[in-house]
């Protein structure tokens, strides 16, 4: 059996799949496009159920890449039954989707979350009536806190026959069934005695007289009639019959959300606007929005390379490049294996594999921040605080959201630009976001800075990440005028109340992406280590050499290392490093602890740069280029050859004339 998982995005589904399947999940591409979903099982019955995670979305308008996807797939997957989650602290806009899931026919389960936070905000929502008019067995949970999990379980086990179709009997057990005959469409008259019952209670709720139905009133202006008149006037404007056709099909249904909110959901005046209004005072306010989020950043660096994440990095390198290493080489001593062996096990897979799991809790940590920043709400601030000024480089906020993900990896940012409506800003903003830094980045901040920088590498990282902010927007300012000429889009975006993020979501969230960094260690970083190894350990003539210097890596370096003369890294293991690291920035490290051997990439990289020609080449990794996962679906997502060639030349050209200026300016200044 099959079923999928629905709603909008920030509406708990993600958190309510991880709940049932236990985060037992395996991340899949829709056939032939690259939009993600996640895949569990649950065990119902002795039967086993397949649950497909579809991406959050609004609605099955074809208005963007996911959403297009997710209705193909709905028509073409033939699920069993879909279980339809709402955000029920904003179920009006949430049942768009619902409406049009309905219309396909297909069994359904309708989930109302975060049911805690509807109470606490004096909401009452009428489950068996919203029940009735949907047609629909409905449930009320919380999915971050667990509630309503097993009550879910069981709706699921009885909501089908052996024959897999929805059954009276079951519906009837489970959720009551009275106003199954009421006409929608003139409920105040009907003769349905149940549905007066239900509405008689009402009254009850509130406070003086029809309050509640003002608050509603008043809301449902803001929500739909704004809605209502813009298709208005989209049908006055066109003479398309189909456009005409589906506007008025979504005021049909904004019609009828009006409706069942109306008999459903009850809610009381409140002086209050709560804790959400509280802070965004704070955070979205005029003056102090920009300081407030430089701030934040500030702290999350600070705390990424504190002491204690610095000291179990420490205590990590001592385990993996000196433990482990010495009881590698004395165990293959004693088994007799031949010594080259025992060098490519121990200075090229474990130093060169090692050097980066070293810098995991950095890499831990700065996931796990962000992960709060994301679960919490404020990222949905932070790009409505960016919008203003992403406007005056030729970008809306949208962008925010996939800059946002490059600080984690690249490859995920550029796929989420897919979000994007707007062709122009789409390809722009694929075309910035390998000069946000990513977190394989971190360990060559981290190396670099800790030998020159001690105690100063938050400062210094996190001057790193604003630079490549400052450029990207440089970029986007020169790439409007100049190879992307088109009008910008307007930005709507959703802001979700506050939440205290779970252990449980955040535990998830940062392992997920911690395994994958550790996923493209054990993979991508182990086979470049043993080709870096075997250029380092033989001659041109293929003749082994203890001595780097002779070896094939260092002839082909030596004939670049001229290049970067000017940059203040002219020399080989440099060059070397650079050019390694283009496949993935992780290298750099791995590369220099290859080459320093027994000596440790930190002793080497303090006899190869200084603190002006550290700085340019942690710059220059910064900007030069994206990783070639990175360049693979970049090439993907822009269906051009002339954008990605004029990309990947202009980061190269840019990194290479702001390290030649920080250099020789450095340089004159130090002179004189």
């Amino acid at each position: 059996m099959k079923a999928l998982l629905a709603g909008n995005p920030n509406s708990g589904k993600t958190t309510l799949f991880n709940l049932l399947t236990g985060a037992k999940a395996q991340v899949g591409n829709f056939p032939g496009v690259t939009v993600e979903h996640l895949t569990g099982a649950l065990d119902i019955k002795g039967k086993k159920l397949e649950l497909i995670d579809l991406p959050g979305i609004y609605s099955l308008n074809p208005d963007t890449l996911e959403q297009k996807v997710c209705r193909d797939y709905i028509v073409s997957s033939k699920p069993d039954f879909i279980i339809n989650i709402l955000d029920a602290t904003n179920i009006e806009r949430n049942l768009f989707l619902t409406l049009q899931l309905k219309e396909y026919k297909i069994p359904m389960i309708i989930v109302l979350n975060m049911i805690d936070e509807v109470e606490k905000l004096g909401t009452k929502i009428d489950a068996h009536m919203l029940s009735s008019m949907l047609d629909a067995p409905v449930i009320e949970i919380s999915a971050s806190k667990g509630t309503g999990k097993g009550g879910l379980l069981k709706l699921i086990s009885h909501f089908f026959s052996d024959s897999g179709q929805l059954t009276h009997a079951d519906h009837d057990d489970l959720v009551e069934t009275e106003l199954e005959n009421c006409d929608l469409s003139n409920c105040d008259g009907c003769s349905n005695k149940a549905c007066h019952k239900r509405q008689e209670p009402r009254k009850k709720h509130s406070k003086k007289g029809s309050s509640w139905k003002k608050v509603f009133e008043i809301r449902h202006f803001r929500l739909h009639k704004r809605a209502h008149w813009k298709m208005r006037a989209a049908i006055e404007k066109t003479n398309d019959a189909e456009t005409i056709e589906h506007i008025k099909q979504s005021e049909k249904r904004y019609e009828l959300i009006e409706h069942i909110v109306f008999h459903c959901v009850t809610r009381q005046i409140r002086a209050s606007k709560g804790l959400t209004s509280a802070i965004d005072k704070i955070v979205l306010n005029r003056f102090l929005a920009v300081p407030m989020f430089l701030l934040i950043m500030l702290v999350m660096f600070s705390i990424t390379f504190g002491s204690f994440v610095t000291f179990l990095s420490e205590k990590l390198d001592v385990i993996i490049n000196k433990s482990l290493v010495e009881l590698l080489q004395g165990g293959m001593i004693s088994a007799n294996i031949p010594n080259p062996i025992i060098s490519l096990v121990c200075n090229g897979i474990v130093a060169g594999v090692g050097a980066v799991i070293c810098f995991l809790p950095q890499i831990f940590i700065l996931f796990l921040i962000l992960s709060v920043l994301e679960d919490s709400g404020y990222l949905s601030r932070a790009a409505f605080i960016c919008d203003r000024i992403f406007a005056r480089f030729g970008l809306s906020g949208k962008a925010f959201v996939p800059l946002i993900m490059g600080f984690g990896c690249a490859v995920p940012a550029v796929m989420s630009c897919r979000i994007m409506k707007n062709e122009r800003e789409r390809r722009l903003t694929i075309m910035l976001t390998p000069f946000i830094s990513c977190s394989a980045k971190l360990p060559v901040y981290a190396l670099l800075a800790g030998v020159f920088f001690k105690g100063y590498e938050g400062i210094i990282t996190l001057g790193l990440y604003l630079t490549g902010i400052v450029v990207a927007f440089f970029t986007a300012l020169i790439f409007s005028k100049a190879v992307l000429k088109d009008n910008q889009s307007t930005f709507i975006m959703e802001m979700p109340p506050y939440r205290f993020p779970t252990l449980r979501n955040l535990w998830i969230h940062t392992f997920q992406r911690v395994w994958g960094f550790i996923q493209k260690a054990g993979t991508v970083l182990l086979a470049v280590s043993v080709a870096v190894w075997f250029a380092q350990s033989f001659t041109t003539s293929f003749v082994i050499t203890d001595d780097p210097s002779q070896s094939i890596l260092a002839y082909f370096g030596r004939l670049i290392a001229p290049v970067f003369e000017p940059l203040g890294f002219g020399n080989w293991y440099s060059a070397t490093a650079v050019i390694i690291g283009a496949s993935a920035k992780e290298l750099i490290v791995s590369t220099f602890s290859v080459l320093s051997g027994d000596a440790g990439a930190a002793t080497l990289i303090g006899d190869l740069f200084t603190p002006l020609s550290a700085i340019s080449f942690l710059v220059f990794s910064l900007l030069y280029m994206p990783c070639l996962s990175t360049i693979v679906v970049m090439k993907k997502e822009l269906s051009s050859l002339k954008y990605l060639f004029i990309t990947l030349t202009y980061a190269f050209a840019i990194a290479y004339g702001i390290c030649f200026v920080i250099y020789n300016a450095g340089s004159f200044l130090m002179r004189s």
